[in-house]
């Protein structure tokens, strides 16, 4: 079994490994085989052996252990240097494509199947910043309007409830500040994410020509 897994490693220790172990629920006193066969930016391409054609569930666990010795107390028993468990993922046969033709394959293949994964994730990133900024736009249009009525009716109010319009107008006004950096911030991370985005694809034409 081959698995591609995209791990987050932003807030990562520096000093940390990251290792793999994989068990078949049907024999979960034994630990499948795990080898490491690509890892670049936050993906990892692994092979699991030894995995039953007629597996129901295969489980996962992905642990970081500190790999800096300097930083560990030899007076430490062993059990506080057992890794630290990140996160435990499940392969269900039911929600499982089985391609007979998959096969381990050499590293630039690898590397175009994870730049592949990477320009989708930032399409989707860009996709997402878009549909805020639409939405801020959208909210800001409305709160205008609602400026403008309040304009309207101050002309027409008493000074008590000029007093009150005025002090809407204001968080009215406050509102759309906030709305407006907010917007110009997500409109930095869409713009990040494209040039990011481009980048990816010179390294997808390189890999391809390599």
């Amino acid at each position: 079994m081959i698995a591609t897994l995209h791990i987050d490693r932003s807030q990562a220790d520096r000093n940390a490994e990251t290792t793999f172990a994989a068990q078949d629920r049907a024999n979960p006193q034994e630990e499948l085989p795990v080898t490491m066969l690509y890892e670049d930016r936050d993906y990892v391409v692994l092979h699991i052996d030894n995995v039953d054609p007629s597996f129901e569930v295969i489980g996962m666990d992905i642990l970081e252990e500190t790999t800096d010795e300097s930083l560990l107390d030899p007076d430490e028993t062993s059990d506080d240097n057992i890794p630290a468990e990140l996160a435990r993922i499940y392969a269900d046969h039911r929600e499982v494509d089985v391609d007979e033709s998959m096969t381990i394959e050499d590293t630039n293949r690898y590397e175009q199947h994870v730049l592949q994964l990477e320009m989708d994730r930032l399409e989707e990133e860009q996709q997402d910043h878009r549909q805020v900024v639409e939405n801020m736009e959208e909210r800001i249009e409305e709160l205008e309007q609602e400026l403008v009525d309040i304009e309207a009716d101050i002309l027409y109010s008493t000074e008590d409830e000029e007093v009150e319009l005025e002090s809407e107008h204001s968080q009215i006004e406050s509102e759309i500040d906030g709305l407006e950096t907010d917007m110009e911030n997500e409109k930095e991370s869409y713009q990040v994410a494209q040039e990011e985005q481009e980048m990816i694809e010179e390294q997808m034409e390189m890999a391809s020509d390599g």
